[in-house]
Order: structure tokens, then sequence, then C-alpha cells
């Protein structure tokens, strides 16, 4: 039987890989980190964010990267573009960077071409994915607790960022992760389960983001 091929698309905390391994010891497939980081969901104007959001041609891609499996960033950065490794599974968590960055929240009124909104830019994807391939199963991970940036206003929470994507996998009959609320990550836990920087997070973290997913990956794989 062919090896289910995973790919795991997000920002630096999965482009970092702490949690996919301990996934995969229960759940042996074929991972592919499509992971970038300091990247948004939705399209920003951020001078902060020069790398292409996920709904990006060369994040999904589509266009002149349908066929590239592999982009480097201007900052000679290497990634891997999620359509042409042609998974069975994807993991979508996003989030930790568009409170911050994203023109806007949005709301489930928004269309897959309201790509300037998180909300729009996720269905964005979700859609593409669901037409280039129809039997993929999709995996929706909010992100994890972090600490707020210094001097940086919230363009919205990671509550409100949870739940419109709670939203989205409910409208699309999607598997939802509650990261946020499952994981454990908190102000309280941030020294034990994060890096430094308090947005990050540490093996132990990686593990527990890894035990929330399992738990979805048994009742769903």
């Amino acid at each position: 039987m062919k090896e289910k091929v995973w790919c795991s698309f997000g920002d630096s905390i999965t482009y970092q890989e702490m949690w996919q391994p301990d996934v995969l010891k229960a759940f042996p497939m074929h991972h592919i980190n499509c992971g970038l980081g300091s990247t948004t969901v939705g399209v920003s104007l951020a001078r902060e964010i020069t790398r292409p959001a996920f709904c990006a041609d060369e994040r999904m891609g589509l266009g002149a990267y349908a066929d590239i499996r592999e982009a480097e960033t201007a900052d000679a950065i290497r990634y891997q573009l999620l359509l042409p490794q042609k998974p069975d599974v994807v993991t979508i968590m996003g989030g930790s960077n568009d409170v911050f960055y994203a023109q806007r929240l949005g709301s489930m009124q928004d269309t897959a071409s309201d790509r300037d909104s998180f909300v729009g830019a996720y269905k964005y994807i979700v859609e593409t994915l669901l037409a280039r391939s129809p039997k993929v199963k999709i995996f929706l991970l909010s992100a994890p607790w972090s600490m707020p940036l210094a001097n940086k206003e919230m363009v919205f929470t990671l509550d409100e960022c949870a739940e419109a994507v709670k939203q989205i996998a409910d409208f699309y009959g999607l598997a939802y992760i509650d990261i946020f609320r499952e994981s454990g990550i908190s102000e309280e836990t941030v020294k034990q389960l994060c890096q430094e920087d308090g947005v990050h997070p540490n093996k132990e973290g990686g593990k527990k983001i890894a035990e929330v997913v399992m738990r979805a990956f048994e009742a769903q794989l």
C-alpha cells in the first residue's frame, strides 16, 4: 500500500518542526514540512511581512509555481510548496502572525476572493485544496497561545482567531483541532512549554501540540 503523504502547512510554528515528529511516531506517513516563518494566512500590507502569504501562488503551488516543489524566499530561505506534493493529508496552522499583521479578521460572509481578510484567505486555501484534490483529508488547527508582542497592537485576538478557524472548519465539514485551548500552552505554562520568545513551542510544548493532533488523527484517519 502506498504510504500516505502528509503536508503540514503553516508559519514558523510549523516550519520549526517541534510537534510533527511525535505525531509521526504514532501515525507513520511521508511528511513534508510546508511551513515558512514570518508569514500570514491572508495578504498582509505590514512592512514586517516580506515573505509570501499562505494564500499566495508561491506557497500553494499555483500558476507559474504549479510544477515547483521547492522555492526560495528573497532572503534565501528554502520552503516546500503545497499542491505539487500531492498530499493525502494536510494540516493547516496559521494565525500567530495574522493577529498582529493581518489587514483584518473578516467574517464568514467573506468569500475566497477576499484574500485581504484572514477568513477570506483561509476559505481560498481550503476551496483550492478541495477543488484540486477532492479526496485530501484536511485538518484545520488553531494557533497556540503566545505572548503578545511588545508595543504592537493586535488586529484581533488569538481567541477570535481560533473561533474563526473553527467556523471555517464547520462550514466546510472539516476536522478542527483546538490547539489554542487544548494544548495546555498558556501564560501560566509559557516558561515550561515555549522557547524564550514566548511564542514558539519548545520540545515539551511540541509534545503537547502533538498529543492534541494525534487525538484528532486517531478519530479521523
